[in-house]
């Protein structure tokens, strides 16, 4: 019994701790989403924190009642924390949520119910509440087991996998006694004690190092996309250019490099605002995005100027590419602006590259360049396809 009250003590300064930590941190934290989640899990600990007391209390005279509505609140504490996990790690729909908020109010009642039901027979019980408990940590680790997911994702999901399972192995062993035991039964408590233990560790810290990767990822997209359109910067775009151009080289393949333009841009800013030309800029890129295979690259040089890096592309396969883009922006249509329309103009260089070094990149652009400037001069609302140099 003393080696319980000494787990119990360390899980609940543990959670307390964490508690006060996360409140700090919370109060200060400005973004919206990720408040909502920590906001949640900090009630999880606290109400983690009221079951890990409440057992303390109890220890030196034990009474049923009293440990049911222990393991209530535990159990309920622990299902914020997953439930936070799972909202932050697979967003799910408002189904989803519901549906998985009353599985855990109806275990919960389930196992307060117990008591009425069954009465003393303290081995049920534990094993309504073990089930229980299956059902109220299922969704964390689920969420952070999937294979898009991030190296800490998984490492934090299997902590909660591994205490699953155990919990499942004892409520095995207590169903089905004639099961073979091949772990010993106080081993396994032991183990289940250890294991809350982990788990609160890894829970906590995990929730920070969640928000921290979060936050690096936001800022890494924030460095590598234009804020405008959500396409890839020139810095960005030149470094994903070069690794293509390898890979052509590589397989000795053609790359077909495209320099696009928005015709008469500066007009439409001054005729009907820059607010407005935003939105011609964004409906264009969308357009990029929507119908550009994933190896294609793509990004907004600057102003109305965007160039597209098509691999694997001789002329007819980029000259039907661009050829689509080309039609559809002339047949984008604007809710505010009835009647509107823009076109595009194209310069498209078709070739093998020589290297994947800046100046080969650079020579490939000003081909594309020089193709555009010759679609301009024609008259514009046209593709011009590059002879080379």
């Amino acid at each position: 019994m003393s080696d319980l009250n000494s787990v119990l003590v360390i899980l609940f300064w543990v959670d307390l701790t964490i508690s006060f930590l996360l409140v700090s941190y919370v109060v200060r934290m400005e973004d919206a989403s990720h408040r909502k989640v920590l906001r949640r899990f900090t009630y999880a600990r606290w109400v983690q924190t009221f079951a890990w007391g409440l057992f303390i209390a109890i220890s030196a005279k034990p009474g049923l009642k009293s440990m049911l509505v222990g393991t209530a609140a535990l159990l309920g504490g622990f299902y914020l924390e997953t439930r936070s996990l799972f909202n932050f790690t697979a967003k799910p729909r408002w189904i989803a949520q519901t549906v998985l908020d009353a599985l855990a109010i109806l275990s919960i009642i389930v196992l307060l119910g117990s008591y009425v039901i069954i009465g003393r027979n303290e081995d049920r019980i534990l094993q309504i509440a073990l089930v229980a408990g299956l059902f109220i940590l299922l969704p964390g680790p689920i969420s952070m087991l999937r294979r898009s997911n991030s190296l800490l994702q998984t490492a934090i999901g299997l902590g909660y996998g591994i205490l699953i399972f155990f919990m499942f192995l004892g409520v095995a062993q207590m169903s089905a006694p004639i099961l073979p035991k091949f772990i010993p039964p106080p081993l396994i408590a032991d183990l289940v004690k250890l294991l809350f233990v982990e788990v609160t560790m890894i829970g906590g810290m995990g929730i920070i190092l969640l928000t921290k990767q979060e936050a690096d990822r936001r800022i890494l997209e924030l460095a590598l996309r234009d804020p405008l359109t959500g396409l890839h910067n020139r810095r960005f775009f030149m470094e994903e250019a070069r690794d293509a151009l390898a890979e052509a080289i590589r397989d000795k393949r053609e790359v077909a490099m495209a320099f696009l333009d928005l015709d008469h841009f500066k007009k439409i800013n001054d005729t009907h605002g820059h607010h407005f030309g935003d939105a011609v800029l964004r409906d264009f890129s969308a357009l990029l995005k929507f119908h550009l295979r994933p190896s294609d690259r793509s990004c907004r040089y600057g102003g109305e100027e965007f160039l597209l890096l098509l691999p694997d592309a001789d002329r007819d396969s980029a000259s039907a590419t661009l050829g689509r883009i080309f039609e559809l922006a002339r047949a984008s249509r604007f809710k505010s602006h009835p009647g509107f329309t823009y076109t595009v103009s194209v310069g498209v260089f078709v070739g093998a590259p020589e290297s994947n070094s800046v100046d080969e990149l650079q020579r490939l652009i000003n081909l594309a360049d020089s193709a555009l400037y010759e679609a301009k001069r024609a008259g514009r609302d046209r593709i011009e396809l590059s002879h080379g140099a």
